[in-house]
């Protein structure tokens, strides 16, 4: 699959340049201005996602993305041996080194524009790639929701298989506990459906006295959500397989349904399709 290349506009000058691979910080060749702020700090995010605990509930990502400064702030903190080590961009759109200082070997070398020119195939083994994607961060008194969108390829041989979905991870605040489950591509749009069936439900029943009623869904995976009415009032809630539930304000349940929506915008702008189901055989 060809690889899309990102090009940022100089904000001082308006010259396109080419984001270079890895992403790293330099100035423009025309007025100096800091170029590629944005991508090195989304690059750093994505490699340390897995130690990252970001509590704050609007995506990191669009907060930096939305603020040029922090962005640029961000971006020199993260550049190795500071200001001194950034890059400077020539005239053609390219980068040239300048006092580049200290490199790991793989940003000396630019990786070819198209993947798939690359004559491998392994045999014994598989060549896997993983992309995640923030959509949602939540958080109650004792749990921590992630929302993510997953994409998965795998290459054996001469098979490629690319899988698309979102994953759900919950973490309990008082531990260490976290458990994931994901709801992939051709599910989702049932899925969220699902909370606009569930919505209604509970404004037809809200004002009818209910000793105990629960209206939920569960995914293919095990991934139910709904709500519970009781003489106290309706409570929303999530379950992810085998924890403990997960109890939701309103806003938080209707959020959640929207995260799904936005990952599966994000997908379908990947390429993700709907497959189309298998006939049974004829006997």
């Amino acid at each position: 699959m060809p690889m899309r290349e990102q090009v940022e506009k100089c904000s001082g000058c308006g010259t396109e340049y080419r984001v270079p691979k890895p992403p790293r910080l330099v100035t423009c060749g025309e007025c100096e201005t800091f170029l590629f702020s944005f991508p090195v700090v989304e690059a750093w995010l994505k490699e340390h996602r897995e130690t990252l605990d970001v509590k704050d509930r609007a995506p990191l990502l669009e907060i930096v993305e939305r603020n040029p400064d922090l962005a640029l702030a961000l971006a020199i903190a993260l550049t190795r041996g500071g200001i001194g080590s950034v890059e400077t961009a020539d005239q053609s759109g390219g980068v040239t080194a300048h006092e580049a200082g200290d490199q790991n070997l793989d940003s000396r070398r630019e990786f070819p524009e198209e993947l798939s020119e690359i004559p491998f195939e392994p045999m014994h083994g598989k060549l896997t790639c993983m992309e995640f994607r923030n959509v949602l961060d939540s958080s109650g008194e004792s749990w921590q929701l992630t929302v993510e969108t997953v994409i998965v390829g795998v290459v054996r041989a001469a098979e490629r298989t690319t899988t698309f979905g979102v994953k759900l991870e919950g973490k309990s605040t008082k531990g260490e506990t976290t458990i994931s489950e994901e709801i992939f591509f051709d599910e989702l749009q049932e899925a969220i459906d699902a909370f606009d069936v569930i919505a209604a439900t509970g404004s037809n029943i809200a004002n009818q006295p209910q000793e105990y009623t629960e209206v939920h869904y569960e995914t293919d995976r095990g991934v139910r959500y709904g709500f519970s009415q009781t003489q106290y009032g309706q409570s929303p809630f999530l379950r992810l397989p085998d924890a403990p539930m997960i109890y939701l304000s309103i806003e938080q349940f209707f959020e959640l349904r929207d995260s799904l929506e936005e990952g599966q915008e994000r997908l379908r702008a990947r390429g993700a399709k709907v497959q189309a189901p298998i006939a049974a055989a004829e006997v």
